[in-house]
């Protein structure tokens, strides 16, 4: 019996802690108006875009994309990616009155394989349209046995940009 009681006090202790980092994510301002996409509109131009880092383990461990428009929020997701790292990784700088952060999370993946690029970034009416590949091992490939977490951070000149919307293209790598 007090197996029973031991494992449910940590699975209610379980439930609490996620529940309280939600609160705390949801309550930031890293995301702002970002929506997902099945197409991007023929009047998109391309916006040149500089890689901050892409990798398959990071600490961030949710699927998501993200419109980071301000230095408390970059530091914020920052120290959630590199929280796997010891030392975690120094801050790389942004200078948010020139640029905007755009990253995307593929979130937890049962082992390797998997792979995510912001492949291009296009604007059209003050909107951000991101290109994202998520690519996934197929049924042949010999693959490593490691929870993976795919992510690609990027940074753009802000050009009047105050939405993005991400177009996820899936792919499956044959081997």
């Amino acid at each position: 019996m007090t197996n029973l009681t031991y494992y449910f006090c940590i699975g209610i202790c379980f439930l609490f802690a996620c529940k309280s980092q939600k609160q705390t994510e949801s309550g930031s301002n890293t995301q702002t108006d970002v929506r997902l996409v099945e197409s991007i509109p023929s009047t998109a131009s391309n916006l040149d875009f500089e890689l901050i880092q892409d990798g398959m383990y990071c600490g961030y461990n949710e699927t998501g994309d993200l419109l980071i428009q301000d230095a408390d929020a970059w530091k914020s997701l920052w120290s959630k990616v590199g929280s796997n790292q010891i030392p975690p990784p120094d801050l790389p700088v942004v200078d948010f009155s020139t640029h905007m952060v755009l990253a995307s999370f593929m979130g937890p993946q049962n082992s390797g394989g998997y792979a995510l690029k912001i492949s291009k970034v296009q604007s059209d009416n003050n909107t951000a349209y991101v290109t994202v590949s998520h690519r996934k091992p197929g049924p042949e490939c010999f693959v490593t046995d490691a929870i993976t977490q795919p992510y690609c951070i990027v940074t753009i000149k802000r050009e009047n940009i105050n939405t993005a919307a991400f177009l996820i293209k899936e792919e499956v790598n044959d081997c």
